[in-house]
């Protein structure tokens, strides 16, 4: 099941994001527009997630017991593959995690 994003406009996500990021601790403004970047980067600010607000496109990895969501990926030669993506109730619960 795709998830759509419900940010169209990069400037509410962004304002949105860097809210979830400082009540998760992050303090210093140049961390939290790193994080951001990078969260750019994989979602297309915001408007793509592999799942529920996962913008950075978190694996689950062995340890993740909660919601994922299989996506598409691809590799870094193109081919697609099959991955599990963590699933996110809010953009607060995202920024926690991320970090």
């Amino acid at each position: 099941m795709k998830w759509n994003s419900p940010y169209k406009n990069r400037n509410t996500w962004v304002t949105d994001l860097a809210a979830a990021y400082r009540k998760a601790g992050v303090t210093n403004d140049n961390a939290i527009k790193m994080l951001i970047a990078q969260d750019a980067q994989e979602s297309s600010w915001g408007r793509s997630a592999q799942g529920k607000f996962n913008f950075g496109n978190l694996t689950t990895g062995a340890k993740w017991k909660v919601d994922y969501v299989m996506g598409n990926d691809h590799d870094a030669k193109g081919n697609p593959i099959k991955e599990k993506f963590r699933y996110y109730n809010s953009m607060d619960e995202y920024a926690a995690d991320t970090l």
